[in-house]
C-alpha cells in the first residue's frame, strides 16, 4: 500500500489457504508455492507488470502540465489508485468506487452495474458471513423516474470494465451540466475506469477462490465447515442479543436403494436437484449447506421452531410433488426433518442444537419417513453419561 509503483508475489514453501488469503487482503499480488513452476510465475510476472503500467499510467495522466488536470485532482487520482489496493470484499469494493468517483468527478450520481458472476451470493472469510445477492435490476436514473429531483439531467457517461476478454459490469456517471472533467479529462477516466476494472477483476478470483473453498463441489451448497462456524457464530448472536434461531436437519429417504437401482450418476443428479429445492425454499438470511452424503442442513436466524416447520413443510411437499422419471422409471425422492431452535429449554449450545435436530430427525425416520418433527416431539427420560436427558 505503499506510494510507489510495485507489486508483491509471496513465494512459500508451506501454502495455506487461510494465510494466503489474509496476504493478498494486505496488498500481496499473489502467491505461490514451492517448488517454483517457471511458467507459471513468468505468468504471473506479466500480469504483475501490466498492473504496474496501469499504475503509471495514472500517474502519468495526473501530471500537472500546462493544460492538465489542477494538483489537487491528480493527487485525487493517485489517492483513488492506491485506496482500491488490498480491497477484495466485493460490497466494499463497489462501495469504494462509487463513493470516490462521485467526489472525485463531482457527479450528481454514479451506478456501478456488476454481471452475474461478481454479483452472485459469496462467502466472506474474514468475517465469516454470507454475503446476500446484490439486486440485478439497474435502474437508468433520470428526472421522469425521480420527481424528488427537480433538476434535469444535463450529461452521461459510461465506461465498459473488463478484464481480458471478461466482462465485469459497467460504471455510469450523470452530471447536472455538460461536464468539463467528462469532456476535457476522458483519458484521465478511462484509466480510474481501468484502475476499477483491475481491482473488480481480483475481486472476482478472490471470490471464486474462497467460494471453492466454501461451497460442496457437487451440489453448490455451503459445506460442512462453514455449516459449523455460521452455526455457532449465529448462536452466539441469538444468545446475546436474545433473538429466536432455529435448525433444520434433512436426510433423503431410502437414498441407497437410488443408488443401487439406478446407479450413482442418478444419485447425484437427485442430490442436485434436492439441493436446489432447498436453496428456493431458504430464505436470504438462512444457510442451507449438505453436511453429509444425503445430509442436509439450514440455518434459520430469527426463527422459532413453528415458522422452521412451515418452511420445512413448504420443501417437502415440493420435493413430495416433484417425481423424478429414469429411463422411464418414475420414483419420488422424499426427505425426513428435524428441527431444534433456541427457544428449548435442552438447546444450551450449537452443538446441542445439531445434537437434538438430529433426534428429531430419526424420530421422524422411525415414524414412516416423509415427515417433520420437532425437539419437542422428543420423549425426554433422565440420561447417563454426560446429558441431563436422552432420547429414549
Amino acid at each position: 500500500r505503499l506510494d510507489i509503483p510495485a507489486q508483491v508475489i509471496a513465494v512459500t514453501g508451506e501454502p495455506d489457504f487461510g494465510r494466503a488469503m489474509d496476504w493478498v487482503a494486505g496488498g500481496v499480488f499473489n502467491v505461490l508455492g514451492k517448488p517454483l513452476d517457471e511458467t507459471r510465475l513468468r505468468r504471473l510476472v506479466m500480469a504483475t507488470v501490466e498492473h504496474c503500467e496501469t499504475f503509471k499510467a495514472v500517474l502519468k495522466s495526473a501530471k500537472d502540465d500546462a493544460g492538465a488536470m489542477p494538483f489537487e485532482l491528480s493527487r485525487s487520482l493517485v489517492s483513488f489508485y492506491h485506496g482500491l489496493a488490498g480491497r477484495l470484499d466485493r460490497a466494499d469494493v463497489k462501495k469504494y468506487i462509487i463513493d470516490s468517483v462521485k467526489k472525485l468527478c463531482g457527479a450528481r450520481r454514479v451506478e456501478l452495474s456488476l454481471t452475474e458472476e461478481l454479483s452472485g451470493s459469496s462467502y466472506c472469510l474474514e468475517t465469516n458471513t454470507v454475503i446476500l445477492n446484490d439486486d440485478p435490476a439497474r435502474v437508468y436514473f433520470d428526472a421522469s423516474q425521480a420527481p424528488a429531483m427537480k433538476k434535469p439531467l444535463g450529461s452521461r457517461i459510461s465506461f465498459d470494465l473488463h478484464s481480458g476478454d471478461q466482462m465485469l459490469g459497467e460504471l455510469i456517471l450523470y452530471f447536472d451540466q455538460q461536464s468539463d472533467l467528462a469532456i476535457r479529462h476522458r483519458e484521465t477516466l478511462l484509466e480510474v475506469a481501468s484502475a476499477a476494472s483491475a481491482a473488480l477483476s481480483s475481486v472476482a478470483k478472490y471470490q471464486k477462490a474462497v467460494n471453492m473453498a466454501a461451497r460442496d463441489s457437487l451440489t453448490g451448497l455451503y459445506n460442512r465447515r462453514i455449516f459449523s462456524e455460521v452455526l455457532h457464530r449465529e448462536f452466539a448472536q441469538a444468545q446475546r442479543h436474545n433473538f429466536d434461531l432455529s435448525l433444520l436437519s434433512l436426510d433423503l429417504d431410502h437414498f441407497k436403494s437410488v443408488n443401487d437401482n439406478f446407479g450413482h450418476q442418478t444419485g447425484d443428479k437427485v442430490l442436485k436437484a434436492v439441493a436446489r429445492a432447498i436453496a428456493d425454499v431458504a430464505r436470504g438470511s438462512d444457510l442451507p449447506a449438505r453436511v453429509g452424503g444425503e445430509e442436509f442442513a439450514i440455518i434459520l436466524p430469527h426463527t422459532n421452531q413453528d415458522q422452521a416447520y412451515v418452511l420445512a413443510e413448504r420443501l417437502r411437499k415440493i420435493l413430495a410433488e416433484s417425481p423424478f422419471n429414469i429411463s422411464g422409471a418414475a420414483f419420488r425422492q422424499t426427505i425426513s426433518q428435524g428441527i431444534a431452535g433456541t427457544e428449548h429449554f435442552m438447546v444450551k449450545s450449537a452443538e446441542d442444537m445439531v445434537y437434538w435436530a438430529d433426534q428429531a430427525l430419526y424420530l421422524a425416520k422411525r415414524e414412516g419417513r416423509d415427515a417433520i418433527r420437532s425437539v419437542t416431539d422428543l420423549p425426554m427420560a433422565p440420561a447417563m453419561k454426560d446429558r441431563p436427558y436422552a432420547f429414549q
